[in-house]
Formats: structure tokens, sequence, C-alpha cells
């Protein structure tokens, strides 16, 4: 048997083979749709997702970026909670148990706004490779 075989089995595990404690160290972070622009503010949420895509119910800290030009907060009545930076264009924040955190972002220009998470002390190991776009056209 050549060393190919004897590694076939690792390199085929099903992410369903994956030990449960294993894969809860683990998160995707998604963005929703954003919602309808509203005094220069668009909501958009951020959910958790596990290594299949679905809702991951987990509590973890993130940083949340965007362009200079725009501010992060919590949306009003929103899920999760902003530890620091909020109404700037830097935030970390905590996830609601639920995996969400509810985004709102202002902007005073007619512009694309990019926004990004990444990883936090505190956070569980994570893929930000999704990326939020928000277009502001000053409503």
């Amino acid at each position: 048997m050549g060393l190919d075989d004897a590694v076939k089995a690792a390199r085929t595990t099903a992410l369903d083979e994956i030990e449960q404690s294993i894969a809860d160290k683990f998160a995707a972070v998604s963005f929703g749709t954003p919602g309808a622009e509203d005094a220069n503010k668009i909501d958009v949420e951020l959910q958790l997702n596990d290594l299949q895509g679905n809702a991951l119910a987990k509590a973890t800290y993130l940083r949340l970026t965007c362009d200079g030009s725009a501010t992060l907060s919590l949306a009003s009545g929103g899920s999760g909670t902003v530890i620091s930076g909020d109404d700037t264009n830097d935030m970390v924040i905590k996830t609601h148990t639920d995996g969400v955190f509810n985004l709102e972002v202002t902007d005073a220009v007619s512009e694309s706004v990019s926004v990004a998470a990444g990883p936090y002390q505190g956070s569980c190991m994570l893929d930000c490779s999704e990326a939020a776009a928000l277009d502001f056209t000053l409503v």
C-alpha cells in the first residue's frame, strides 16, 4: 500500500463525520440581504453558520470594519452586543447566543460601502471570507 492509499480516508472524510466537539469550534460568517436605505442607514443581519451552512446558535466575538466614511452600530432593537467602537468604522461585537448580530451601517455619501468581519480575542475559529456590500444613494 502506497502513501496515497494510506491517507485517502483522511482526504475523503465527510463534514458530518467530524467529531462534534471539533466542529463546534468552527463558524462561518455570512451576511443577509441588506434592508432598504432609510435616513442614510441600512440594516443587515450577520449570521454565524456551521460547517454545513446551517445557522449556528453560538455567541462569539468579532471585529467588524467598513469604509472610512461609514459608521457601524447595533440596529435599533437588534440582537447582539457592541463591545467597543460603537458609531465608528471599526467595531468589536459579540453575537447573540443565537449567532446573530443586527448591524446598522450609516453613511452620508452616495457610495457602495464594504463591511467585513474578522476574528477577535475570544472568537471561535472563523471563516470570514464573506463580506457585505451596501449601496447608499442618500434617499
